[in-house]
């Protein structure tokens, strides 16, 4: 009997490794098997090794843009020429956007957007990695007055200390500047927008009311304006969210922008 123990071990042992020798038959080839689907189509390109798919963004504007002289409209959304600025950093913004109407005016010339430089009391500056709907550049200057010219636009604007207090003439207005973060992609928080491989940021349209709600309360809001949200949600219809020369960056009086929906006679 102890010999016959002593030999069922190894039986054992060749019962099992058998066992596993079957399973590993079943098991083996699907592991450099390639897939069979039915449904998948055979890449029949053996000549070379594909490249690795790389994410890009197409750029929300042409690389020229149309411009209309006889338009008469700046584009130059920030700041507006001949205004008094309480802040010595400011956001300079291009807008590249062109509307159906301008594009078929005839004389509307495309412009390149290497053409667009920006040129601060005559010195170039580069702007900012932002592209799409707009250019933008984060700029700071001294107190007094200042010179920008871009392409074939130039405006001029003054850095004050206070409102009554600054070298520019009296009847500029004073133009208050909607807050803008300092980050890269600052312009995000308002404006719909994605980064390529270059970190170049691609702005595109408003993102509001949405973007509004993130920073505004809602109670707030109808406290303010007594008016309740619902009809008022379309914010950029009444406030420039660049800025403004009226109070609370409206577009307009108040009274002239109520008028547009209410009739004044009741």
């Amino acid at each position: 009997m102890s010999r016959l123990f002593k030999m069922r071990p190894p039986r054992n042992i060749v019962i099992i490794a058998s066992a596993l020798l079957v399973v590993l038959s079943y098991a083996v080839p699907s592991f450099g098997t390639p897939d069979t689907d039915a449904d998948a189509t055979p890449d029949t390109d053996t000549s070379s090794t594909a490249a690795p798919a790389t994410r890009t963004i197409e750029p929300l504007v042409p690389p020229s843009i149309l411009i209309s002289p006889s338009l008469g409209i700046s584009r130059i959304v920030s700041p507006p020429s001949h205004s008094v600025l309480l802040s010595g950093t400011i956001d300079v913004i291009y807008r590249l956007q062109t509307d159906e109407t301008e594009a078929a005016l005839p004389d509307a010339v495309p412009v390149t957007l290497d053409s667009l430089k920006l040129v601060i009391d005559g010195q170039v500056e580069q702007w900012d990695p932002i592209r799409g709907a707009a250019l933008s550049k984060r700029i700071r200057l001294a107190p007094g007055v200042h010179e920008l010219k871009i392409g074939e636009e130039t405006l001029e604007c003054v850095i004050a200390m206070n409102e009554e207090d600054h070298d520019g003439p009296e009847n500029w207005p004073v133009f208050n500047s909607h807050y803008i973060s300092s980050k890269p992609d600052r312009c995000g928080r308002c404006h719909e927008m994605e980064s390529d491989e270059a970190d170049v940021f691609q702005v595109g349209d408003f993102s509001g009311p949405e973007a509004c709600i993130e920073c505004h309360d809602m109670i707030d809001f109808e406290v303010a304006h007594m008016h309740i949200f619902q009809p008022l949600e379309a914010c950029h219809t009444c406030h420039a969210i660049h800025g403004s020369e009226q109070k609370s960056l409206l577009r307009a009086p108040v009274r002239e922008l109520c008028e547009g929906c209410h009739d004044p006679d009741h």
